[in-house]
């Protein structure tokens, strides 16, 4: 997750939007979204799922062109948006995260 996470400064740098859905552990996730369902979409029309196989490895995506699944995708976004914060924000949280690895700790 350090790595993941700390591999946004640089795209929030550029001006990116990157926004964090904190975790509780033991929910089942965020409320109004789907689980473990992951996807592209482009300017609220160009939609596209991610398959992966049961490792995790990313199998590819496929094109989306049913209107319907746009629309429910789209009010999947808006309410991702509406419980996120800012990437920002989520760090200061966690100042430990952007302290550099020690050396030893990195093969």
């Amino acid at each position: 997750m350090r790595f993941e996470l700390t591999g946004y400064a640089l795209n929030v740098e550029a001006g990116e939007d990157i926004r964090i859905i904190p975790s509780v552990s033991g929910s089942s996730g965020p409320a109004d979204l789907p689980q473990e369902h992951d996807y592209w979409m482009f300017d609220s029309h160009d939609l596209y799922d991610q398959h992966y196989d049961l490792g995790g490895c990313w199998l590819g995506t496929e094109p989306v062109g049913d209107p319907a699944r746009v629309v429910e995708t789209c009010r999947w976004r808006d309410a991702a948006l509406h419980q996120a914060m800012p990437w920002k924000d989520y760090m200061a949280g966690w100042p430990d995260l952007m302290q550099p690895v020690p050396s030893e700790l990195v093969s």
